[in-house]
């Protein structure tokens, strides 16, 4: 039986991340049960997880975004890590955080939530992080699996860091596919800047 998709705001990824990143989720593939890396093709910073949306929620999702990303302005975000989180002994996803241009993104996302909130949207559960989700983990993580977890986060990228500009906003469906990551579909963008 197929779920309905659902939908978030994000920032794309740029294809030089893409493939920057490629061979780390390769690697995460051939380690064993338990890891699901993301596909390289849906790799994205989410500001905002919506769930599933109507046709009048989406009108307001649209809106939102094409308000804040209007007022805003291009910039540059550094990815760091890679980390498992929550840290600890039961993390769920392996993620990029960012370093350089946290903060931006982090603002782009209060002011996201409080259009959102204008338009009659609860707020999020949980507090904004800026990040790369890389790949979900099972609860269950053979020792042999969660030590190579530990050796790839101790890796770094290198210098310079892994860096892109976001210049837009988008709306991403994510469309559930058996067996596999699921897919996204970008459902609208707006430039940073109106431009």
């Amino acid at each position: 039986m197929n779920r309905p998709p659902t939908y978030f705001l994000a920032v794309e990824v740029t294809s030089s991340v893409r493939r920057a990143l490629s061979p780390l989720l390769e690697e995460m593939t051939g380690m064993g049960a338990g890891i699901r890396p993301v596909r390289a093709d849906g790799l994205h910073l989410t500001l905002r997880y919506l769930g599933r949306i109507d046709p009048a929620q989406k009108v307001a999702v649209r809106a939102a975004a094409a308000e804040i990303a209007g007022a805003g302005r291009p910039f540059i975000v550094a990815f760091s890590g890679p980390e498992l989180a929550p840290p600890g002994s039961s993390p769920q996803v392996v993620w990029a955080p960012l370093g350089a241009g946290e903060v931006d993104l982090a603002a782009i996302g209060t002011r996201l939530n409080l259009a959102l909130a204008d338009k009659g949207w609860a707020p999020p559960s949980q507090p904004f992080r800026a990040h790369c989700t890389l790949a979900r983990l099972s609860s269950h993580l053979s020792r042999g699996v969660s030590s190579h977890l530990d050796e790839l986060c101790a890796r770094s990228y290198g210098e310079p860091s892994l860096q892109m500009p976001v210049e837009s906003l988008s709306l991403m469906e994510s469309v559930p596919v058996v067996g596999q990551a699921s897919s996204y579909r970008r459902r609208g963008q707006w430039a940073l800047g109106g431009g």
